[in-house]
């Protein structure tokens, strides 16, 4: 019973601990204020329509200090009444007007995002309505914001309407012809991913709509798609995230459901010079006295233990989930990325925010807080790694490129990248309140790599040869042949760790298994022992041993003239010198042995002799015959 009380107890401070998060979490405030441009009103509310009158004025209003705990996104409710004889133009983001109309609606919501946690000094963000003569031109569009695919090559928005606008007096023009461009007759033509304004004008009047390119044929090819944060799914609910990407919304494991809390936001903070307008805001939190540190992936979140640093918690990329993975065509040289990270306070154990990545294979992989958790099979599914820890950027964006290392690792089918971005480098370790801002990722490719395949198949024997450093694969040994070492007996070698560049190999492992090596090719010729690699398809030299399964026997055959089989590329055949034997069959009794060292050998003797069905017979016949309990070949 004692036992039992125990655990039911812990089992509550669980529980109180999960329902118990927000009691514990910061407070932000915020404040919009909005001011009237020509004959009107404005209304700001925070709660709702029937609230605005409250805040109302002849040409200025403001909601007052909006407190939300938690999430920092507050939403406000705005409002525009125009005087007689007059009508409203649209909203603005600057006291001139002369900036584009965000919307033509009178009611209008803003979202604001609330980095203040002082009531005195909320976050302030303004606004102004714009009210026109009622015989002014108006122009808008209906469609406020558009999304295009790169590879569609142009677009029109149809949805322009106008008000008091002669007749082809409307001329366009774009707010960023890096990203497209606009005719005479508002056909859009796109020129790279990004994000401009779209503007309709006439008579000193303007409407516009933001247009966002998506480069559809790189994004997840050899880009990650929706680096820029430009693509948001949810954005009017308290709980929303960049597309492709995913935060505590989306985590998953034992505790999933209590840890799902908002962490990430939408900001229009973007970096200096870039295409588009927003970038994505993480912050960490306060969990009864534990920090739960912003953390934003292209992967999967899984929340599997209480313990921020214990081994249940972790990213890893789902690959059978194309929300929660993400695919790449090659292999990239670096990564790049914009960040601003804003601590709550000095932090001088733990100062440093952090960024990720890790190139892998078909295989749901696993980054873990501390390296050491993962097995050595986890360990080979990846192929290249880079990470940055870096201490605030003074509020100031800052740009970072950071190459990736090989592993030296061969892939086994699709390649995928993760991507994790934190706001601290040590889990649990962060502050309440510390905020990272992460704009425009990119893989850059300033290396061609070359590759190689390894083709194992389910006779469990491969040659191999690559013009760079390749790893032994998981669950393979690797052998080098040096020489004859007794007889008609050849001694092999086990290579330990990696493959050297340009050293041939057989290798040996159970089951099929085809895998591609990368890496920078070193010019030289691929020769060790008695065995020489191959870097294109070639003809095997009459007289060499290559390897081949000949009545479902294995082994190294020697080529005759006429009969040359054709080695493909990154393979490898044998030589050995003043050889008159016609096969080297390989001893399965060491190759399944840890401890000894493999070996290939003939036999030939004048012992009895058996065919493969196990009759004796008087001599031995041509092909495959049992002598010693060895195969032989005559």
């Amino acid at each position: 019973m004692k036992f039992k009380f125990l655990r039911l107890l812990s089992l509550f401070v669980v529980m109180f601990t999960m329902f118990s998060m927000s009691a514990f979490a910061s407070n932000y405030y915020s404040k919009a204020t909005a001011k009237a441009v020509g004959a009107g009103k404005v209304y700001v509310s925070y709660k709702n329509q029937a609230d605005a009158p409250n805040y109302a004025a002849e040409s200025a209003a403001e909601s007052g200090a909006d407190k939300q705990q938690n999430a920092p996104t507050h939403t406000y409710y705005l409002y525009a009444q125009a005087d007689e004889g007059n009508v409203f133009a649209g909203w603005y983001g600057d006291e001139a007007c002369t900036g584009s109309a965000v919307s033509t609606e009178a009611n209008y919501t803003v979202s604001i995002t609330a980095n203040s946690t002082d009531s005195e000094n909320p976050t302030t963000v303004a606004l102004y309505a714009k009210f026109v003569d009622e015989n002014a031109p108006i122009l808008s569009y209906t469609e406020a914001h558009v999304y295009a695919n790169l590879s569609s090559g142009t677009y029109k928005n149809t949805t322009l309407t106008t008000k008091n606008v002669t007749e082809g007096s409307v001329t366009y023009e774009s707010s960023n012809e890096n990203v497209a461009t606009v005719a005479a007759d508002g056909t859009v033509t796109f020129v790279k991913d990004g994000s401009c304004f779209i503007k309709a004008k006439a008579g000193g009047s303007e409407g516009a709509y933001i247009l966002t390119v998506i480069d559809d044929v790189a994004a997840g090819v050899t880009q990650i798609a929706n680096g820029d944060f430009e693509d948001w799914r949810g954005v009017s609910d308290s709980n929303h995230a960049p597309d492709n990407w995913n935060s505590f919304e989306t985590n998953e494991g034992t505790y999933g459901s209590f840890a799902r809390a908002q962490q990430v936001q939408m900001t229009e903070d973007h970096r200096p010079g870039s295409n588009g307008f927003y970038c994505a805001e993480i912050w960490s939190r306060s969990v009864v006295g534990v920090v739960a540190q912003g953390n934003l992936t292209t992967g999967c979140i899984n929340a599997g233990a209480m313990s921020a640093s214990d081994k249940g918690n972790y990213n890893y990329s789902k690959t059978e989930d194309p929300l929660k993975s993400e695919t790449l065509s090659k292999v990239p040289t670096a990564i790049r990325f914009w960040a601003k990270f804003v601590p709550a306070a000095v932090n001088a154990d733990h100062p440093n925010a952090h960024m990720e990545a890790v190139v892998h294979d078909n295989f749901n992989y696993i980054t873990y807080s501390d390296p050491s958790f993962a097995s050595e099979e986890e360990k080979s599914h990846a192929i290249a790694k880079a990470r940055k820890d870096f201490p605030t950027t003074n509020g100031e964006w800052q740009e970072f490129t950071v190459p990736f290392e090989r592993t030296c690792n061969a892939a086994n089918g699709q390649l995928y990248v993760i991507v994790n971005l934190a706001t601290n480098a040590d889990p649990g370790q962060g502050q309440e309140g510390d905020h990272l801002y992460i704009d425009d990722v990119e893989l850059v490719y300033e290396t061609e790599y070359s590759e190689a395949s390894i083709e194992m198949t389910d006779a469990n024997y491969a040659t191999f040869c690559a013009p760079f450093d390749v790893n032994v694969p998981f669950g393979m040994k690797a052998y080098t042949v040096p020489a004859i070492s007794q007889g008609n007996t050849l001694g092999m070698t086990e290579v330990s760790g990696t493959i050297p560049a340009n050293t041939p190999v057989i290798l040996s492992g159970e089951g099929a298994k085809t895998l591609t090596a990368y890496g920078v090719a070193i010019s030289a010729t691929p020769e060790s022992g008695l065995l020489t690699g191959v870097y294109e398809d070639t003809p095997a030299p009459v007289g060499s041993y290559v390897l081949q399964n000949i009545n479902q026997v294995v082994g190294m055959y020697k080529v005759a003239a006429g009969q040359q089989p054709t080695l493909k590329a990154n393979r490898a055949y044998l030589t050995v010198p003043g050889s008159e034997v016609k096969a080297f069959f390989f001893n399965t009794d060491d190759a399944t042995s840890i401890n000894e060292e493999l070996r290939i050998k003939n036999e030939e003797s004048e012992a009895p002799v058996f065919n493969l069905a196990g009759q004796r017979l008087m001599k031995a016949q041509k092909g495959i015959n049992i002598v010693n309990g060895k195969k032989v070949l005559y």
